[in-house]
């Protein structure tokens, strides 16, 4: 028995031992830049000149792009970093190390908790959570995640769904003594928790899955009153058919739904199984670098296509098989399986989104945590001097390689390259690193890597937008170069990729960088985009317009930049761009259109979300200055 002060000062200890190991080994990676689609979902904090009242602070809370609901939590948790745009990441990054930290604590407390309402021994309870957590909290694979500036949207709705079960194994010990408060603390938790942890990221919507599989797994001896039927059935049961109703509602739409992806539902499906091992390999083996660039991944066209499908397919049902057969004897392994498929069901299933992000795992390697603390615990007591070093030199490892993993994500230019060599089948990854050349005036070098793009993906339209850049950069641009790509265009696939390279290109022809190609060839560029029949997303439409605008901006043509922008504005209605269509109107004189537009625009802010603050004042500001303006100029024409 441990004498008395002696558990919670045992406690204390692994908190502090915790802190430690969820904040070092991650800290090098501050100094980080953006990435990815970080800028895309952050500039929206200056749209209203910066977060600097009420309704600058809704309407930013409510402005994302990552997904339909706007996970309105996450953006307001940025605002505590910055509230204007541009700003340093570093203050981004410095938050999401805490968060991550205070994760690791919940995680904690909550395996802590479950272990008690087991009837282990505080000691024993103590050190399962206290392994559980640091295994979890360090694991190198967390580095897209952690330092992935918008991945605290994942950070937050795990915070959120860790203190939900806490609360709910807080309730759960008390079913049988006090029923009525012990239903309180559990619907708070399953209600307040889920609903903070989906607007935070849609995933925590899975926060009733998750308390079903700890009650068919880990709690499935304890004893349920009758009563608890009645509860289980609007609280668990209900969220979980609203899943498979969405998911039968894809299934039954995915023709349209996967019309701009390269691969099909049931492709999908097949490839997913594979991702799901990739994950828990580069757990077990984390010796290259996380990345955000995995779209070179192979998709699995059948069974035998590649043959580590079928193999991938045949060990996931094996797995779920055993799991269900384990349920009572092996709960712990069990809850593991369940929990780590459980964690995927939303992003890594039937819906048409990319195929592989490693930040899905961060709440899914939780289980996995949990079972190799539970299971070597008992080892460690027995063989105290075999297993204490083996167990410090695992921690070790980990420990280093997250640092190691987070020093290269703090060097902009050393991720870059470490992508480029490590990921050579990702697009993405190596037109960063050609850019990243070509913007640091290593000309030569970036020509030789889209050359060698272009001849490993001659079908991919952006590489070939590459290869022309870097030809016109050095002069060496044929007309042969110029019809190829206007070929290109007319029948690849566009992705966002193809529209990124396509505005470079555009800016270095406007800055002179580019002098083979002129504004009006840039120009026929977006119009042969516009014509091409393949699929694109109305977003994706717009930008073309809005490049088309821009272009006929620096030509000073103002009909056709005001035609162009209209059709922008007429893809995706919004009030900016509404109030965008005024301003340029009144350079031109054509003050009905002005009066048109800013109509508009009030129109719209009637019909916008009761979520969303109103834009009038900001209206009739452009309003008001747009009239003064048509006065002067009346008067002194």
């Amino acid at each position: 028995m441990p004498k008395p002060g002696q558990t919670e000062f045992t406690a204390l200890a692994f908190i502090g031992l915790l802190l430690l190991f969820s904040i070092v080994p991650f800290w090098p990676g501050t100094s980080g830049d953006y990435i990815f689609d970080d800028r895309a979902n952050l500039t929206s904090i200056g749209d209203m000149g910066g977060v600097v009242s009420l309704d600058s602070l809704r309407q930013f809370a409510f402005s994302g792009v990552a997904s339909s609901f706007g996970r309105p939590i996450s953006l307001l948790s940025f605002t505590l970093d910055a509230q204007d745009w541009p700003a340093e990441p570093y203050s981004f990054k410095r938050t999401n190390i805490l968060l991550h930290s205070a994760n690791t604590l919940l995680l904690f407390g909550f395996v802590f908790a479950l272990f008690h309402s087991l009837h282990r021994q505080r000691v024993e309870a103590l050190a399962i959570a206290f392994f559980t957590a640091l295994i979890w909290a360090i694991q190198p694979l967390h580095t897209s995640t952690v330092l992935y500036v918008i991945q605290r949207m994942a950070e937050l709705s795990t915070l959120f769904i860790l203190a939900a079960l806490w609360f709910y194994v807080h309730g759960r010990r008390r079913l049988e003594q006090n029923p009525g408060l012990a239903y309180l603390w559990m619907s708070s938790a399953i209600i307040i928790g889920g609903v903070l942890a989906f607007f935070s990221k849609e995933t925590g919507i899975l926060l009733p899955l998750f308390v079903l599989i700890i009650e068919l797994t880990l709690l499935n001896k304890l004893p349920r009153p009758k009563h608890w039927r009645y509860w289980a059935t609007p609280f668990l049961g209900l969220p979980l058919l609203v899943i498979i109703a969405y998911f039968g509602y894809t299934i039954s739409d995915s023709t349209a739904r996967f019309a701009l992806r390269d691969f099909s539902l049931y492709e999908r499906l097949l490839t997913e199984s594979r991702v799901l091992f990739e994950y828990l390999y580069n757990v077990v083996v984390p010796l290259q670098t996380p990345t955000v660039y995995n779209d070179g991944f192979v998709i699995s066209k059948g069974l035998f296509e590649p043959i580590s499908t079928l193999f991938a397919v045949v060990s996931l049902i094996i797995l779920l098989g055993l799991a269900a057969i384990w349920r009572s004897r092996q709960p712990v392994l069990s809850f593991a399986i369940f929990w780590f498929f459980g964690a995927h069901l939303l992003e890594s299933t039937v819906l048409p989104l990319e195929i592989y992000f490693e930040h899905r795992n961060y709440p899914a390697l939780i289980g996995s945590a949990l079972a190799m603390a539970y299971y070597a615990w008992p080892v460690i007591l027995k063989k105290p001097k075999v297993f204490v070093p083996t167990t410090l030199i695992v921690i070790s490892t980990l420990s280093v390689m997250t640092f190691k993993h987070s020093n290269t994500w703090g060097d902009p230019s050393k991720l870059i390259e470490a992508w480029n060599i490590e990921y050579p089948s990702s697009v993405r990854a190596r037109t960063k690193y050609m850019v990243h050349q070509l913007k640091t005036n290593k000309l030569d070098k970036s020509l030789e890597l889209a050359k060698a793009m272009h001849s490993s993906f001659p079908d991919d339209l952006g590489t070939e937008l590459n290869l022309v850049t870097n030809l016109c950069f050095h002069n060496l641009l044929t007309n042969e170069a110029i019809i190829h790509l206007l070929d290109s265009m007319k029948r690849h696939h566009i992705d966002d990729i193809t529209l990124i390279n396509l505005k470079f290109l555009t800016r270095s022809i406007h800055n002179h960088s580019c002098k083979q190609i002129q504004l009006q060839g840039a120009e026929k560029f977006v119009e042969t985009l516009l014509s091409n029949p393949t699929n694109r997303t109305p977003s994706q439409t717009q930008t073309l317009y809005q490049i088309k605008s821009e272009i006929n901006r620096s030509l000073r043509k103002f009909e056709p930049t005001y035609t162009s922008l209209k059709q922008a504005f007429e893809t995706i209605p919004s009030i900016n761009m509404a109030i965008k269509l005024a301003e340029l109107t009144a350079t031109i004189k054509r003050y009905d259109l002005v009066k048109y537009h800013l109509s508009t625009a009030l129109l719209l802010d009637k019909k916008r979300s009761l979520l969303l603050p109103s834009r009038e004042t900001k209206i009739q500001q452009a309003q008001q200055r747009l009239l003064l303006e048509q006065h002067n100029n009346s008067r002194y024409p």
